[in-house]
C-alpha cells in the first residue's frame, strides 16, 4: 500500500488503478473519449489521495466549523458514499486480475468498478453486516487510517447517496470476475429540468417521416467502438495490448473482434502473426474524435 514502484513491480508488474472523467453518458456520445485521466502513481495510498481530490467534485461539501488543529470540518454524507466505495475497492480488488480496478464519472453516472466478484450475494450484503476484505492487510492500514471499519458497515455508508423517493446507488454482480457500484447523479436531471431551452421549437413537425429506413444502422456499443478507435491507431496491435488498454480479458477482446468482423466492421488482412486490420471507412469518422491513451 505504502510501497515504492520498484518494489511492487517485482510482484504486480502492471500495477495500475484509473480514474476517468467522460463527457457524456457513454464512450459513443461523448465528444472526447475523456476530458481527464488519472497520472500513473506509485502506490495505492497515492492512488486514493488523488482520486479523492477529484471524487469531491461530485459531491456537496457544508462547511461546519474549525476543530482545535485550526482545520476546517466540513459535512458531505455525498463525499462521505463515494469515499466509502473508493476504499472498498482498494481493499477488496483482485490485483493479480488482468483487468484494473476502474472510476469512470460519466455526465449522469459515477461507475466503480473492480477485478473480482462480491464475497456473497449482494441482498445477503446489503442485510446483514458481514466483512470479508480480499485482502486483509490493505483493510488494516485504512482502518489505522480511520478511513474504514472492522463492522462491515460500508453497503449502509454507500446508500447515504441516496436521497428521498430517489434510489441511487446500484451494486451489480451479474458477471463473477468483477464488481459494479453505480452513483446515479441527480444533480445532472435537476440542471436538465431547471434549465430547459430558451426558444423550444414553436411549431414541431406534424408529420414524421412515413417510411423510416427499413434496415437502420447497428450501433456500436461502448466497448466495441473504444476497440475500433485503438485499431485505427494502431491495425497490428495485439489481443493482449487491446486487452491491457481496454481493461478486458483476452476472451471478451476475442468476442468483440470476431462480432466487429462478422457484421463488417473491420476485415482482418494477412495470417493471425503478421497480419493487421482494417477498419472501413463508414466508422472512421464515427472514431476521429475519439483519444486512445
Amino acid at each position: 500500500m505504502f510501497g515504492n514502484e520498484l518494489s511492487i513491480g517485482h510482484h504486480f508488474a502492471d500495477f495500475r488503478i484509473d480514474y476517468f472523467e467522460i463527457p457524456g453518458t457513454s464512450y459513443a456520445n461523448a465528444t472526447n473519449r475523456y476530458t481527464f485521466r488519472i497520472s500513473e502513481m506509485e502506490n495505492i495510498w497515492e492512488y486514493y489521495l488523488a482520486i479523492i481530490q477529484r471524487l469531491r467534485l461530485y459531491a456537496d461539501n457544508v462547511f461546519v466549523g474549525i476543530n482545535q488543529m485550526g482545520v476546517g470540518i466540513e459535512e458531505s454524507p455525498k463525499l462521505d458514499a463515494l469515499r466509502e466505495a473508493l476504499v472498498n475497492m482498494l481493499m477488496h480488488a483482485d490485483y493479480f486480475s488482468p483487468m484494473k480496478s476502474r472510476i469512470r464519472v460519466f455526465t449522469d453516472r459515477i461507475e466503480f468498478e473492480n477485478p473480482g466478484g462480491f464475497p456473497r450475494p449482494i441482498d445477503e450484503l446489503l442485510r446483514t453486516d458481514v466483512s470479508i476484505p480480499r485482502n486483509p492487510v490493505i483493510a488494516k492500514l485504512f482502518r489505522c487510517a480511520k478511513l474504514c471499519e472492522n463492522a462491515g458497515f460500508g453497503f449502509d455508508k454507500m446508500q447515504q447517496w441516496n436521497e428521498e423517493d430517489s434510489k441511487l446507488v446500484s451494486f451489480r454482480d451479474e458477471k463473477m470476475d468483477c464488481a459494479l457500484v453505480v452513483f446515479r447523479r441527480l444533480d445532472v436531471k435537476r440542471t436538465i429540468i431547471e434549465n430547459p431551452p430558451e426558444n423550444p421549437p414553436e411549431n414541431p413537425p406534424e408529420n414524421p417521416p412515413e417510411n423510416p429506413p427499413e434496415n437502420p444502422p447497428e450501433k456500436l456499443d461502448d466497448l466495441d467502438v473504444l476497440i475500433v478507435s485503438l485499431l485505427k491507431d494502431n491495425p497490428k496491435i495485439t489481443y493482449d495490448k487491446l486487452s491491457d488498454m481496454t481493461g478486458k480479458h483476452r476472451d471478451t477482446i476475442r468476442v468483440h473482434l470476431n462480432t466487429l468482423r462478422e457484421k463488417g466492421f473491420i476485415v482482418r488482412v494477412g495470417p493471425d502473426k503478421g497480419g493487421h486490420w482494417n477498419v472501413v471507412e463508414s466508422l472512421r469518422a464515427t472514431t476521429d474524435n475519439i483519444q486512445t491513451p
